[in-house]
């Protein structure tokens, strides 16, 4: 069930309870005294005696009586909208902690997997963590005597000549077909535990040169090979979504329903200079409802549901991101961060008042730019280091001129 935030009434200014002025109630009582008064004496017959009770009645207690009404009047007004405030406010609170307990439900992260490089040891965690396997300089694959700062897959046993367009069809072909297989193998036991009959709802996303049907057609019959059992529904794009798309997830997570993503970036290697900074990678992320679960196939790892905000507002974006990710700002020691320039990640730490000890992991300077799959493989790493770590990490990524946060966590 989607959280609606927009469902929280508003809050209201509370008013300071009503205080009695001295000098302006008694001035009023003066002025009801005698107007009682005169009006009585006025109004009195005059063969009436005034040496009577109702005399005294008109002329003194009813004006008294009235200005006391007045008082009590006023003082009940001001004590009933000092409270209807604070009883709305009460209201407002409950809702919208309603609305943060539904939000801090997580997804569980049944298998994860990434490839930015072919050998075990250069792809492995560890690696970004010390800084071993960064991005460098490596000779050009398309111009010979050129070194480049980019980072490609280089497949065991395929060698790749510099060529044409044609060769650099070729080459996605091949690479993307061991990347396919790759991801889904390391997945395969995860796979497999699902329950018969458990939809899997793969959303395959590409930047190569092959055609979305070619690539559709291997990841279903990869998967209907190696896990027959499962309802298998395949969309594929060539544009990963946005990080942002893991709230849509968790609006709509069914205890039968798991959801595989797959992002794969593959640059023109043979057939031009890359960029400086430019990255292949290939991530999978496999999440369902924590009821997936189970002795056959444990996940502690939890993903939580992203916060979204304006870079300006981003204080506000990761403590949303924090609170639902059921940790604190002081527990924090790893950020991984995508899309971000080192100026606008000053302008974050200074804003979200981040302690200088946190450690900021950049993909672009660590594995390199990957385009539409590195929000991705921010989340992958990310999830990984939570595992091996057991600390919480942030995942923080720049779209346009907005941010996008998103906790991934141990469950203990």
């Amino acid at each position: 069930m989607p959280v609606d935030f927009n469902r929280v009434p508003p809050r209201a200014d509370v008013p300071p309870p009503p205080q009695v002025s001295m000098i302006v109630w008694i001035v009023l009582l003066v002025l009801v005294m005698a107007a009682g008064a005169g009006l009585t004496i006025m109004l009195w017959p005059a063969d009436s005696p005034t040496n009577t009770l109702w005399f005294w009645l008109g002329a003194f207690v009813y004006p008294f009586l009235a200005w006391a009404f007045l008082l009590f009047a006023w003082l009940g007004y001001g004590y009933v909208r000092c409270n209807q405030a604070i009883a709305t406010n009460r209201v407002s609170d409950k809702v919208e902690q309603e609305c943060h307990v539904a939000a801090s439900r997580p997804l569980a992260i049944l298998g994860h997997a990434w490839y930015f490089a072919a050998d075990d040891s250069a792809n492995s965690l560890e690696g970004i963590l010390t800084g071993t396997e960064w991005a460098k300089l490596r000779p050009s694959g398309a111009v010979a005597d050129t070194d480049v700062n980019a980072r490609w897959l280089s497949i065991p046993d395929m060698h790749f000549q510099p060529g044409n367009e044609l060769a650099e069809h070729a080459r996605h072909h091949a690479v993307c077909t061991w990347l396919i297989e790759r991801l889904i193998g390391r997945l395969l036991s995860q796979l497999s535990a699902l329950s018969p009959g458990t939809k899997l709802q793969v959303e395959l996303h590409h930047q190569t040169r092959l055609e979305p049907e070619l690539v559709a057609a291997r990841v279903r019959k990869l998967i209907a090979e190696r896990a027959p059992l499962l309802q298998v529904e395949v969309e594929s794009g060539e544009h990963a979504p946005s990080l942002f798309r893991t709230d849509a997830w968790l609006d709509s997570r069914h205890g039968d329903t798991t959801r595989l993503l797959i992002a794969v970036k593959l640059c023109d290697a043979i057939s031009a200079v890359l960029s400086d900074g430019v990255a292949e990678a290939g991530v999978a992320l496999l999440v369902g409802h924590p009821r997936l679960t189970s002795p056959a196939m444990p996940s502690e790892l939890r993903l939580h549901r992203p916060a979204k905000g304006a870079s300006d507002a981003a204080a506000r974006t990761l403590a949303l991101a924090t609170r639902w990710g059921q940790s604190s700002r002081d527990r924090l020691r790893t950020v991984w961060a995508h899309g971000l320039s080192s100026d606008q990640v000053g302008a974050v730490r200074q804003a979200a008042s981040l302690p200088d000890e946190m450690r900021w992991i950049a993909l672009e300077t660590s594995v390199g730019n990957c385009s539409d799959a590195g929000p991705w493989l921010a989340v992958a790493l990310a999830a990984e280091s939570a595992r091996t770590m057991g600390e919480p990490q942030m995942v923080l990524c720049g779209e346009s001129d907005e941010l996008v946060a998103l906790m991934c966590r141990k469950q203990t």
